[in-house]
Formats: C-alpha cells, structure tokens, sequence
C-alpha cells in the first residue's frame, strides 16, 4: 500500500475513511440494539426501525445522490453528505427516545445515500488505467471488511463503554473529512445538466415503497403494487430525457447487468449471514456479544488476506475467473452449513466455512466492482452508475434478509433453522456463480 500512496494522494484515503464510516455505522446497529432498547425503554416492535428507517431512506436516495454528483460535482456533495452524516450520527448518539432516535436516523440514511456512490464516483473521476484497477481494489477491501469490523467495533463498545459512542465517534471523523476534502479534492460540476426533479419524486418515492414492502409491517402488499406502479413511471419518464436520473444508456452493457444482479446477491449474501450467524452462536454456544465479535475474526482475516492478493489473482487468471474462483469457495462454505451439525462444536461447524465465505468475499467484491462501472467513459454519468451499483447492494441486503427470514421464520429448533438458513443461502451463492459465467461469456464480445 505504502508503495501506492504518493500516487495515489489524499484522494483515495478521503474516500475510502469515509466509505469505511458508512460501512461501521450500519453494522453497529445490529450489535447495539438491545442496549439501545434498554437505555431508552423500546419494544421490540419500535427497535427494528431504528435499522429499518435507515435502510429506508439509504434505499430510497441512493439514486439521488449518485446524479447529484454528476451535476453538482463530487466535493460539494461530498460535502452535504458528510455535514449531514455527521450532524445526524451526533443526534443519534444523543437521543433519549424513539422519535428522536428515528428521525436522526431517517436523516442519517439520506446522508449515507449521498456519499455511498460519490465515494466511488469520485475514483472514477481521479484514477485511470492500472491506478483506478487498485484504488477499486483498495474500495472493494473496505467495503468487504467494513461490515465484519462493524461487528466487532459494535461488541467491543457496548461491553466497554456505550452503544452510544458507536455514532459519536462519525462526527469528528466527519468534520476533519470536510477539511480534507475541502483541500484536496477538485470539484467537476456539469454545466449543461439540471436535476431531473420528476425522476427524483418518482425514484425516490418507488424505492421506499418497495424497501419497506421487504421491512414493513403493514400493508406490505399494497407498498410492492404502489412502488413497481411508480418504478414504471420513473422508467417511462426517464426514457430519452437529456438530464435523466439514470440514463438509460448504463443499462445498455449486459456485463454491467449482470454485475449489478451479482452484487445484489453477493451482499445480500454476506449480510444475511453476518446477521444471522451471532443469532446461532448465542443460542448455540452461549457466547456472548463480545465473544460473537472475535469468533467473526474467523470470516474477518481470510477475507482480509484474500483481498490482498486478488490483483495476482487477476493477473494470472482474469477478472471474471477470479471472481467466479470466490463464489465456489462461497457456496462451498455455505453447503457446509447444511451438513454438519452444530452440536460438533464451534471449531469444527463453523470455522472452516466462515474462512471459506470470507475467502470468496474478499475475492469476488472487487471484479463486482470492475465490472459494475466497465465500459463507462462518460464522467457525466459515472455518478448514475455508481449509483445503480450501490442501490443493489442496498436493496440486495435488504431483499435476501427477508426472505431467508420470512422463509424460515416457522422453524422451531436452531438446528433445523440453520440447516435451512444454509440452503437458502448457497442456492443464492450458485446463482451468483451463473451470473458470473454469463459475464464471462458476454464479456468476451467487448
């Protein structure tokens, strides 16, 4: 790294700080939340929409605030999110009760979908060739570990100190990225765009429709026909605009597609089975939050060296061979789970498979990441991409977290649950690998 830093500037690690934060503050959440209902007297309804609403609001912009960097510029949006990042993660850490946690978090989730596709955005429009490869490498490094130190960050604080320090700690962080940014990165605004205000209503409005028909309560149904109705529209309305929230012309790539779809599954993937898999620990093994934590080192190293070496993977066996070597070593790892039981212990159950899954975590994110923004020479769109890339990813963890929930939500015994869980799982691992043979096979006409 320290080879590439000269080169790379105050660029790269203003984006990558940032996009880290992002990644922390989510996982927190899933750690901190009985603290959180304890300190300020929640049930167990209201606590879920402490991550719920985040997820909502994330969901819902990202669109957004992919194109508002396109016509605005990258450092003046960087800017907003941050500033609002910052001053919501201060209210959050500082509530004391349920309206005011909620809506520090609904704000908090618009100012993650501000800066989760500037962040890559912004690489883009910095680095070029071989120096863009490893600065999105570097991206996809952070963006597979982010998650896993989140859960261990989370167990750490509240066994020493308060869950409360979990959101306190963005906002200094925040305000000395404005600084840095402020200095070092440029600011490349679009002269002859304008935000296309109906696209934004419509985006916006049909993704929160349809995140919270995955994480509602109520009327869950109704939401689903009410957000593909606005989907629809936002789809027809965008068709042929000059200063369209997403151009349509990013979705002319079947790679890019297919990337999009992969990563979509891919995080789904790895957050559904971070989510569930302390769940298992506790109940099975007794571990507390704390030790959960460390076991999750188990997934946390692999990943971590293998994202290392993914650019000599690369080089010796190609993008696509290289992420399609990560998801046979995720389904493999995963199919473990639906044949050795739990009662054979923590070591023998649970440590090669999460060393497995971590291993093709750290391998595949980064080809997903390549090929999500391939073929894009148009800077004035690089924002819109990004954001597609992102929402995936978004809507992804929150569409395969439901439905492994929902469909195994009936299940009494932990270990039939897990076996399950297992199966859901991996048959989501192997379509990622057909996914990965069709970007394979299309990439070779470009």
């Amino acid at each position: 790294m320290q080879a590439h830093s000269q080169k790379f500037g105050m660029v790269l690690p203003i984006v990558l700080i940032v996009f880290f934060m992002i990644l922390i503050d989510n996982s927190v959440v899933f750690t901190s939340s009985d603290y959180i209902e304890q300190t300020l007297h929640l049930t167990s309804q209201t606590i879920d929409w402490i991550s719920n609403i985040y997820t909502l609001t994330f969901g819902s912009f990202i669109l957004f605030g992919g194109r508002l960097g396109d016509i605005w510029g990258r450092k003046t949006v960087l800017i907003i999110g941050l500033l609002l990042f910052g001053i919501t993660s201060l209210i959050v850490g500082l509530s004391i009760n349920f309206p005011m946690i909620v809506i520090a978090r609904a704000a908090q989730g618009i100012g993650a979908a501000i800066l989760a596709p500037t962040m890559l955005a912004i690489i883009m429009d910095n680095y070029q060739g071989q120096m863009r490869a490893k600065a999105i490498q570097y991206y996809s490094l952070t963006a597979g570990i982010g998650a896993s130190i989140g859960f261990l960050f989370g167990g750490i604080i509240n066994t020493f100190l308060s869950w409360r320090y979990g959101f306190l700690i963005n906002v200094p962080i925040s305000f000395i990225m404005i600084g840095l940014a402020i200095k070092y990165i440029s600011n490349r605004a679009s002269d002859d765009q304008k935000l296309d205000i109906t696209g934004t209503i419509l985006s916006s409005l049909g993704l929160l429709l349809l995140v919270y028909s995955i994480n509602g309560t109520t009327y869950r149904l109704i939401a689903l026909g009410l957000a593909v109705i606005l989907l629809v529209l936002f789809i027809q309305h965008e068709n042929g605009l000059t200063n369209a929230m997403i151009p349509l012309s990013i979705f002319n790539n079947p790679v890019r597609n297919f990337a999009y779809l992969a990563r979509f599954l891919d995080t789904g993937i790895m957050i559904t089975y971070l989510f569930l898999v302390p769940e298992i620990l506790q109940s099975s093994y007794h571990f507390t939050p704390l030790v959960v934590a460390f076991a999750l080192l188990a997934q946390m190293i692999p990943q971590f060296i293998s994202s290392l070496f993914v650019d000599k993977f690369i080089q010796h066996l190609g993008l696509a061979n290289t992420a399609i070597m990560g998801s046979i070593a995720m389904a493999i790892g995963l199919a473990a789970g639906v044949y050795l039981p739990l009662h054979l212990g923590f070591s023998i159950t649970f440590l090669i498979p999460v060393a497995l899954i971590g291993f093709g975590q750290g391998v595949i994110i980064s080809p997903l990441t390549s090929y999500g923004i391939a073929y894009i020479h148009d800077h004035s769109i690089s924002g819109a991409a990004s954001g597609m890339l992102n929402m995936a990813q978004q809507i992804g963890s929150a569409v395969c977290l439901a439905i492994t929930v929902t469909l195994t939500s009936n299940i009494i015994t932990v270990q039939n649950k897990y076996q399950m869980e297992s199966v859901i799982l991996t048959v989501m691992a192997l379509l990622v690998l057909v996914l990965l043979l069709g970007i394979k096979r299309k990439e070779q006409k470009y």
